[in-house]
């Protein structure tokens, strides 16, 4: 999951999840959201994400009650 080879891609929502879930059970650390724009319809968030996978019992962002998701505004 580098620039190379996913850097500034559009993915669908399944295309994401599976990329996120490659490493089940062991998922990011932290998984960053932000809306980037709304295009003709579609919603477009950046979705950044720590290349370090754990199991959930390490996530960051407990505290959200979500881990590992934060919203960034």
């Amino acid at each position: 999951m580098s620039d190379k080879n996913i850097g500034n891609r559009l993915l669908t929502l399944d295309e994401t999840v599976r990329l996120v879930a490659c490493k089940s059970p062991l998922v990011p650390i932290w998984i960053n959201i932000s809306l980037n724009e709304i295009n003709c319809g579609n919603i477009i968030f950046k979705f950044e994400t720590s290349l370090r996978f754990r199991k959930p019992s390490l996530l960051r962002n407990v505290e959200t009650g979500h881990p590992p998701f934060k919203a960034i505004l």
